[in-house]
């Protein structure tokens, strides 16, 4: 059985997906206008976990501020596109997106992100590759691969990009100074036939160069899950 992605109506369409631009920093000016909700791992260090309002270890598809929809423990879908997104949620309620990664305000966002803040403070800048996921059940989705962990599952995102393979996300234990469960990436074993019209969404959440500001508070208020906030030993 092949694992590499087909169409549901079984036409065969060129790698789209496959992002040019973020190899030769190259493309047009358009932007990608469709709305998509995203993916966030919770672990124990997770607030909305700690606050026993969502399961420890889980999946969840982040929908507006109030809507997280829970997938689990482990969960697949395509990989369709990705693009670099460098995001600033300073300003209360406002996110401004960045795409261009020749723009020097992605470049500044790039490196605040980076910068470990005083007595947990929440960094109100996030930077890395954003992917374009779809699951059969959920259709469309983003995962913004913006800390430690999710950066170590970037590559292997990227790969399955390429190669019109499905991933299978799951978690694995992190064994070191800090003890901690992280999201883990390997290769669905399956079957996805995604719709034909995946790839035109690909190829322009792909080719979404420039900046935005809009309303978005989906943000506000989180403290993003990174090694050095996990369980001591």
């Amino acid at each position: 059985m092949s694992t590499e992605l087909a169409t549901k109506n079984d036409n065969a369409i060129a790698n789209t997906a496959v992002n040019s631009e973020l190899d030769s920093f190259l493309g047009d000016y358009v932007r990608g206008g469709d709305f998509y909700p995203r993916i966030k791992f919770s672990n124990a260090s997770a607030t909305v976990v700690k606050r026993k309002a969502f399961p420890e270890n889980h999946y969840g598809l982040i929908k507006s501020k109030t809507e997280c929809l829970d997938l689990g423990e482990s969960f697949a879908a395509a990989v369709l596109s990705y693009r670099i997104t460098a995001l600033d949620f300073s300003e209360k309620g406002k996110v401004k997106r960045y795409h261009d990664p020749n723009d020097k305000e992605l470049q500044r966002i790039k490196r605040e992100s980076e910068v470990k803040r005083p007595n947990n403070e929440q960094n109100p800048y996030m930077a890395g590759l954003e992917f374009l996921l779809w699951n059969p059940d959920h259709g469309y989705m983003t995962l913004l691969c913006h800390n430690h962990s999710l950066k170590m599952c970037a590559g292997k995102l990227t790969g399955l990009c390429k190669a019109k393979k499905a991933a299978q996300f799951a978690h694995t234990l992190v064994d070191g100074k800090y003890v901690y469960e992280a999201p883990e990436v390997v290769s669905y074993m399956g079957s996805m036939d995604v719709p034909p019209e995946a790839w035109d969404k690909a190829s322009a959440f792909a080719r979404v160069s420039g900046k935005f500001q809009e309303d978005d508070s989906t943000y506000e208020g989180e403290v993003e899950t990174t090694a050095e906030t996990g369980r001591t030993r």
